[in-house]
């Protein structure tokens, strides 16, 4: 698999630096080889290896994953799809009342955490013994909402390793 990574890491930088705007930059979170902006920064398509070993391929803007690409980890597709500015979601249960909200960054990695939908907002949650509930946090968050207050559920941050 190591070797598999390497090769297609190699074959994409051939490709693409037979472009004029083609580089490799190091970001603290690994490194990018494919199109760059005339301020040098990521952007168009191209390859992103985290140190974690996960790779990205697909579009980059500004430095930033965005838009149709997908993440492979250990071999497998973990998402292939839309991204915005780094941030997709990955539906846990059939009934998509459960996801794990993530963003990879170039300069950080990834960050994820798992949310439930519960009255058309989500709350941060976790998984217990194979089974999904609120947080502490998010039951407070659940609770106060309930109560009319305006708490607004869990709309950040994301974690697959990094």
């Amino acid at each position: 698999m190591r070797f598999f990574k390497i090769f297609l890491s190699i074959f994409v930088a051939f490709l693409l630096s037979i472009s004029a705007n083609a580089e490799t930059i190091t970001f603290p979170a690994g490194s990018y080889d494919g199109a760059v902006d005339s301020k040098g920064r990521a952007n168009g398509q191209g390859i992103f290896i985290f140190k974690n070993n996960c790779v990205y391929e697909g579009n980059f803007s500004k430095n930033k994953i965005h838009k149709e690409g997908k993440f492979i980890c250990d071999g497998k597709t973990i998402y292939e799809g839309k991204t915005r500015y780094g941030r997709f979601y990955i539906y846990l249960t059939d009934d998509k009342s459960v996801r794990n909200n993530s963003i990879a960054k170039l300069e950080t990695g990834f960050d994820s955490n798992i949310e439930m939908k519960k009255n058309n907002k989500w709350y941060e949650a976790e998984e217990v013994n194979g089974v999904f509930e609120l947080t502490i946090k998010g039951q407070m968050e659940f609770d106060n909402d309930q109560k009319g207050g305006s708490s607004g559920g869990s709309s950040g941050g994301g974690g697959c390793g990094g």
